[in-house]
């Protein structure tokens, strides 16, 4: 039995709406009425209130959500929606790592899929188990395996900048080469057995690792030489460049494209 993706999806955000964080993030951004005088204590000084919720009692409550310029009608939904994504890193960094890697993911196969048919000249039609096993993996194993990660490279450029060299260029350089040997020859391996694993679940059977096994030996090659004319140069960039609190969701973002050709390996 399959899941369809759109019911699987619904049922996430309905959960993740009866959360605070999601009842802010709407507040926020479509301009939801707020209380008047109370400030959250996280952000001082910044002079905006608390949401006001009703709780199941029906009665008014104040929710702690983080300040935002938030004016719908001004045009800021945007700007609003990045500020409470930045706050939810802020707050839950593993969470909202995991997610967006889960739905990076699901992007990345569905252009994926639809290459395929385009070059195969078939006719486009989702496979949802695919889709379906990369949000799980992304949610289960990409995100979680990037937060651990990218953590451990931003210690080795704080370490170094204490005990080695204050010069950006080589904390940026040894973080390169730390993440493009130690880090890709653990992540992909990993990676083909997380989605045999996923696939299983929403397939609703065991996992068969001989599968995953033979796909690594096939592809596993073809992966790291693709990688490396691609991730080099953009690590480069975002780790010298980009605030370290960012530059997960950039790399992902920027996954977009690169997990449209990954899903065809793995997969």
């Amino acid at each position: 039995m399959n899941l369809k993706p759109l019911n699987f999806l619904l049922f996430l955000l309905l959960t993740a709406s009866q959360t605070n964080h999601f009842k802010c993030l709407y507040a926020s951004a479509f301009s939801v009425k707020a209380s008047q005088g109370k400030h959250d204590v996280n952000w001082k000084n910044r002079g905006i209130p608390d949401v006001t919720m009703k709780n199941q009692a029906g009665k008014n409550r104040l929710t702690r959500c983080s300040p935002l310029s938030a004016n719908f009608r001004d045009g800021k939904v945007l700007a609003n929606l990045y500020e409470r994504y930045i706050d939810w890193l802020d707050r839950s960094p593993l969470v909202a790592r995991s997610v967006t890697a889960a739905v990076v993911g699901c992007i990345g196969d569905l252009m994926s899929q639809r290459l395929e048919a385009h070059v195969g000249k078939s006719v486009f039609v989702i496979n949802w188990t695919r889709f379906n096993a990369f949000f799980i993996s992304g949610l289960l194993y990409v995100g979680p395996y990037l937060q651990y990660w990218y953590g451990r490279l931003w210690a080795i450029g704080r370490w170094m900048d204490r005990k080695i060299t204050k010069k950006k260029i080589w904390q940026t350089l040894t973080q390169v080469f730390v993440d493009q040997t130690l880090g890709v020859l653990v992540f992909f391996p990993i990676y083909f057995y997380a989605y045999e694993a996923s696939e299983a679940i929403v397939s609703l059977r065991a996992p068969i690792w001989a599968t995953a096994t033979r796909k690594l030996s096939k592809e596993l090659k073809h992966v790291f030489i693709t990688q490396y004319k691609v991730w080099p140069i953009w690590n480069m960039i975002n780790f010298g460049v980009v605030p370290e609190r960012l530059r997960v969701l950039l790399s992902n973002i920027f996954s977009v494209f690169w997990n449209a050709y990954l899903c065809t390996r793995i997969s």
